[in-house]
């Protein structure tokens, strides 16, 4: 609207302007009469005089060349309006999940209700494909969420979201937070797969007494599952075959055993498999009552 009307004052003051040079024509000696064409001629050659038309050609050119630098100018001053305007406001939710599939700059803290949040999750989610949902998810609306949502409202909308929660259970475990990956798991009931986090975090401690007392939180901690026993059963059996090999390996280091001279010792005992350990035992411990016990 405003570039209408600046175009017709534009093309106004263009029209006037060709009236006025019409009435200077009209009332000029040239055209009421006066000196004849031959005592013109005599005096100046007759191009080296403007015509009243190339006069009124060269007008309208410099006004409508004016015309497109002013509409120019408008043009930037709206888009520089516009750009400022959308630093101080939300954009709409699709239009802010658009932006950021494009690698545009969006500023998503000016969504502070939980509703429009939420929104934002929704859009995120309906807009996209699941690949392009764990970039977005991962990078700007889920992990802006974690940050600003109380984490029991947090967890609630992961519960109500099973889209976004599996987005956020990959970040972590890309980012290899198991902490949070398993307070998130028991936080949506997946009990089973809390506990196997856990145990895969134990085991991977390499010196032998971290891994014992991990394990045995994992036991007090995830496997405490009543659904759980079984597993629980097969991690108890480890950690007591961890038990019985710490001593016998601190003992055989310093041991001086002609066993181990005929058949010297390559590696450590500990963290061996059960068929290994007996292996172990019957070569360098077939005569000890204690160590034919365990």
């Amino acid at each position: 609207e405003v570039s209408q009307k600046r175009e017709d004052a534009v093309q106004d003051f263009i029209n006037h302007k060709a009236a006025n040079l019409k009435l200077e024509i009209e009332s000029s000696p040239l055209h009421a009469g006066g000196p004849s064409a031959a005592s013109v001629v005599s005096e100046c050659s007759v191009s080296s005089l403007p015509s009243d038309a190339h006069r009124l050609d060269l007008d309208y050119s410099r006004l409508r060349a004016e015309h497109r630098k002013l509409q120019r100018h408008l043009e930037a001053s709206q888009f520089f309006l516009a750009v400022r305007h959308d630093r101080y406001r939300a954009p709409e939710v699709k239009e802010a999940v658009r932006r950021l599939l494009k690698g545009d700059p969006v500023s998503l803290e000016w969504y502070r209700s939980k509703e429009e949040k939420v929104q934002l999750l929704d859009a995120a989610i309906d807009i996209v494909d699941g690949n392009v949902i764990l970039a977005v998810s991962r990078a700007f609306v889920v992990l802006f969420l974690k940050n600003t949502l109380m984490d029991s409202i947090f967890r609630d909308l992961l519960l109500r979201k099973p889209q976004a929660a599996e987005e956020y259970i990959s970040y972590l475990k890309i980012t290899r937070d198991y902490d949070e990956l398993t307070t998130t798991l028991f936080a949506l009931g997946r009990n089973a797969d809390a506990a196997m986090i856990e145990f895969s975090a134990a085991i991977r401690h390499q010196v032998a007494d971290q891994k014992v007392q991990a394990l045995k939180k994992c036991v007090r901690s995830g496997f405490s599952d009543p659904l759980l026993m079984p597993e629980a059963a097969v991690v108890n059996d480890y950690i007591g075959l961890l038990e019985q090999q710490l001593p016998i390996n601190v003992a055989d280091d310093q041991s001086r055993n002609p066993a181990f001279t005929a058949f010297p010792k390559n590696a450590s005992l500990v963290g061996r498999s059960v068929i290994a350990t007996y292996y172990y035992c019957c070569l360098y411990h077939y005569d000890d009552p204690v160590v034919c016990q365990c």
